[in-house]
């Protein structure tokens, strides 16, 4: 089972992802987590360290890619996944056509390994978030477009929209800017840029309405709306899986980056 979280950037998708699976876990259940945003934890400063986290990032997108392109079936599935959903909303700067390209590439390559799965897989930022982001980039994406996007991209068993007040997004957007380096954020959009996704996902939700698509809205505003929402979407899942099979975990197993690993830790 697949599920995966879209909102706007610093709605908290991360941490209720990790929320979620903890709650599946103490029922006996195989949940993991595909982070597809690690906060960097670095301060403002022009450091070595700000630089060095640069070249690992491409670093490690380059040997992503690189092992892809050399995986058995030549990943002719996740290189024709993300090169349609590019040409359907191409961003308009080349370099963010490069980044979603790449970053698509891996997101289907952990989401074919996850659809093989019997585990419950979760994605902080699956599919939905990506063609978010693809419109977000395009600049003149309109509801069709959004909408051709999401019938050819993969679909989740379960969609979770993270709904949070405006206010309290910019002031953790600002927050996570002033703890990435100063050379992190040359590869980041700004907090106006970020701002700006949200008539996009707004048009996304209604898109998935539409559609008939399985989703389910949470607000995480407080400890309280976040323990409802968890539990609105821990009933969702717990209904589905009830006529299907699914294995009870036999051993703790860490979350995983968005990244190949070896065989033995693929998900």
């Amino acid at each position: 089972m697949i599920i995966e979280f879209f909102g706007p950037p610093a709605s908290g998708k991360t941490t209720l992802a990790h929320a979620l699976a903890s709650r599946l876990r103490d029922r006996g259940y195989v949940a993991t987590v595909i982070l597809c945003y690690q906060p960097r934890s670095r301060g403002g400063s022009w450091s070595f360290f700000g630089v060095f986290s640069i070249i690992s990032r491409i670093s490690s997108a380059v040997f992503s890619i690189v092992s892809v392109l050399f995986s058995e079936n030549w990943a002719k599935l996740e290189l024709r996944t993300a090169g349609c959903l590019v040409n359907i909303m191409p961003p308009k700067s080349i370099i963010w056509r490069i980044r979603m390209w790449q970053y698509m590439v891996r997101l289907s390559s952990c989401w074919e390994q996850a659809r093989k799965s019997t585990d419950i897989t979760i994605f902080d930022q699956g599919f939905v978030q990506a063609v978010g982001s693809l419109a977000m980039f395009n600049g003149a994406a309109d509801d069709e477009s959004i909408a051709q996007a999401l019938h050819f991209a993969p679909q989740a068993d379960l969609v979770v929209r993270v709904a949070v007040p405006r206010d309290d997004v910019e002031a953790r957007l600002h927050a996570r800017m002033m703890s990435e380096p100063a050379a992190e954020r040359l590869f980041e959009v700004d907090v106006a840029g970020n701002m700006n996704s949200f008539q996009v996902f707004d048009n996304i939700g209604d898109v998935l309405s539409r559609a008939h698509r399985s989703i389910v809205s949470v607000q995480p505003v407080d400890p309280q709306s976040t323990f409802r929402g968890l539990c609105r979407v821990e009933e969702e899942i717990l209904a589905r899986l009830s006529p299907i099979a699914v294995p009870v975990i036999k051993k703790r197993r860490s979350e995983l980056p968005i990244r190949r690993r070896h065989r033995k830790n693929e998900v």
